[in-house]
């Protein structure tokens, strides 16, 4: 198996290779690898075999031997790299968050794979036909926390994700689609993006709630020049907390709990991809001492960078009691990773109209629109059918466009829509003239004839031209 170290903003580290013989048991040791630079020695001549094992046999491209000890120059540019500083690893460049407090932080994956290699999941070959990665579920495992000071330890399953190398295409999500372009080859599970979990706080949880958190969301980050603005990721949608009595308070973006309220990036919490965020930090989130708390990973859509309003994670609580007691729980997933046109509360509706929409550029005659070369194109959707203004609940309304493939232009639709059913409600069917959703090519377009597809809808223009103020629409909404 391939495992592969990442830092708390998703940049890898450090890869190396496992060798298990069947019905086998490998551990990890953070501590060991970061303090002692200790990988555990594995090999077909080296780890132990049981009645049930596989037969010893060498494996493609593997040492006799692997694992060991690092150098010490490694070692220490794999501290650098967790603890935000510059590393050698990254011709020293940052790729973690600086906190100032010398603690490693970042997360690991495990992969089954064909071969060894010095590659991982970020780079060309390592997915699809031949590749370095296997598709076959093989593995389970479990993780824990564990604190010597205060006599504490957590533990909880690993995150297991399923691979099939068939049932993801191009524009599919899956778990390392944001590092492999959004092309499925990974042809992992991808993780939900809404997620729930307790908090407990005072009486005789003295230590409280925190909160381990992963959110993955594309772009994938960058090493960045050290000292400059930190790649935080986009502000979360929204966190909604209940008490033990039922009672619900939508906390964020709504600052109002607050006063005067604080920017939104002062109080982000889910600014990494991975982090553990101690309850005394968004003590906002949970006006009473004792319930849950529900987070909406997707980013505000004013704050998107390109994900299109996807994300991915996982959420976990430890609480800790009176200095004796602690307790470890995975997280509860509200939403499905894998839902049809990324509905996960709502309907998809069907894509009813297609428009590219031009600009009123300075300095040509009020009420021309133009599409010019080098400029990002709008393009606009409209779900098909007449729906009410009143009556008609958006869970979702939201495009992207994937990058271009020569002139073609593929838009992801996601029209989630529902019908407000209340008791006495009067719905008028009013076709809503704003039900609507607009999003940007990725890149500025040169001169050329392309092609916009949404749905079973195609519509063809050029780059330059000229269109009606409404836009060159093709399609029938109702």
């Amino acid at each position: 198996v391939k495992v592969v170290l990442w830092t708390d903003l998703g940049i890898p580290t450090l890869d190396f290779d496992v060798y298990l013989t069947g019905f086998d048991v490998f551990t990890a040791n953070l501590r060991e690898l970061f303090v002692a630079g200790r990988i555990p020695e594995t090999g077909d001549q080296t780890s132990p075999e049981g009645p049930f094992s596989f037969p010893s046999a060498p494996y493609p491209d593997c040492e006799l031997v692997l694992g060991g000890s690092l150098p010490q120059s490694l070692r220490q540019a794999l501290i650098s790299a967790h603890t935000g500083q510059g590393s050698l690893l990254h011709d020293g460049l940052c790729a973690g968050s600086p906190q100032g407090d010398g603690l490693v932080r970042g997360f690991l994956t495990v992969d089954v794979v064909r071969r060894c290699s010095f590659s991982n999941p970020t780079e060309a070959g390592y997915f699809g036909l031949g590749g370095v990665a296997s598709y076959d579920n093989r593995l389970l495992g479990d993780f824990f926390f564990v604190d010597p000071a205060n006599d504490f330890a957590q533990g909880e399953n690993l995150v297991r994700l399923e691979a099939d190398a068939d049932a993801f295409a191009a524009g599919d999500r899956t778990f390392y689609g944001a590092w492999v372009g959004g092309d499925g080859s990974d042809g992992r599970e991808p993780l939900p993006g809404i997620w729930t979990t307790r908090i407990l706080e005072g009486g005789g949880f003295s230590g409280g709630t925190d909160l381990t958190v992963l959110r993955i969301l594309f772009p994938p980050r960058q090493p960045f020049p050290c000292g400059g603005d930190l790649p935080r990721l986009p502000i979360v949608r929204e966190v909604f907390s209940f008490d033990e009595e039922e009672n619900g308070v939508f906390v964020f973006p709504n600052t109002g709990l607050i006063d005067p309220p604080p920017s939104y990036e002062s109080i982000d919490p889910v600014p990494l991809v991975s982090q553990r965020i101690r309850r005394d930090s968004f003590s906002f989130f949970q006006p009473e001492p004792f319930g849950w708390v529900l987070f909406d990973m997707a980013p505000l859509p004013y704050f998107d960078d390109g994900s299109g309003g996807l994300a991915q994670a996982w959420v976990g609580s430890t609480f800790s009691a009176s200095g004796r007691f602690s307790v470890g729980l995975g997280g509860s997933a509200l939403s499905g990773a894998c839902s049809e046109q990324g509905c996960n509360l709502g309907e998809p509706a069907e894509v009813g109209e297609l428009c590219v929409l031009g600009r009123d550029f300075p300095g040509v005659p009020t009420g021309v629109f133009q599409i010019l070369p080098g400029e990002a194109i709008e393009l606009r959707l409209r779900p098909r059918g007449c729906f009410s203004s009143t009556c008609t609940q958006i869970f979702r309304l939201e495009c992207d466009v994937l990058p271009p493939a020569g002139n073609q232009l593929e838009i992801r639709p996601w029209l989630c829509l529902a019908t407000n059913r209340q008791e006495g409600a009067t719905c008028t069917p009013d076709c809503a003239p704003d039900l609507r959703a607009s999003c940007y090519t990725p890149s500025a377009l040169s001169e050329g004839t392309y092609t916009a597809r949404a749905g079973d809808l195609e519509l063809t223009f050029e780059v330059p031209s000229t269109v009606p103020a409404d836009g060159l629409c093709v399609g029938e909404p109702f």
